[in-house]
């Protein structure tokens, strides 16, 4: 196994899993978290990724719904339990999903983060991904 690895949320389809096939691509070889709010939608996305990408011994899949600490909590446990420290975290999940929308996608990014900090090794990076839907319904929110 990789010494270096990087966990995304989200990571089972659309972005975050994109992210998952260009990290898996880096020649400086990183053994992806791959963060689903449930284990078989991460395991179909597994099982999707090219042979060459060789995504069964470098890809594992860490069941996490980020807006529940309990889930936050079991995640950071099995995170620990696999990897020593963090070089990248990826803060993908997200929805658009009237009230829920600012919860998930800026307090359950806030509380991640902070669940991770921890495990993030020295130079590691930590990256949030967004979309225009956000500022939209930002801008739609009355003052």
């Amino acid at each position: 196994m990789s010494s270096k690895f990087a966990l995304i949320t989200g990571a089972n389809r659309g972005l975050g899993f994109e992210c998952v096939k260009t990290i898996l691509r880096q020649t400086d070889p990183y053994h992806v978290l791959l963060c689903s709010r449930s284990v078989a939608a991460g395991e179909k996305a597994v099982a999707s990724l090219p042979s060459s990408l060789s995504a069964p011994s470098r890809v594992s899949v860490i069941e996490l719904d980020v807006t529940s600490p309990a889930s936050i909590t079991a995640a950071v446990a099995s995170v620990k339990s696999l990897a020593p420290s963090l070089s990248v975290l990826v803060n993908n999940a997200g929805i658009l999903e009237g009230e829920q929308t600012l919860s998930t996608n800026f307090d359950a990014v806030l509380a991640v983060t902070q669940a991770f900090m921890p495990l993030l090794a020295d130079g590691s990076c930590i990256t949030t991904t967004s979309s225009s839907c956000g500022t939209r319904f930002l801008a739609s929110l009355p003052p």
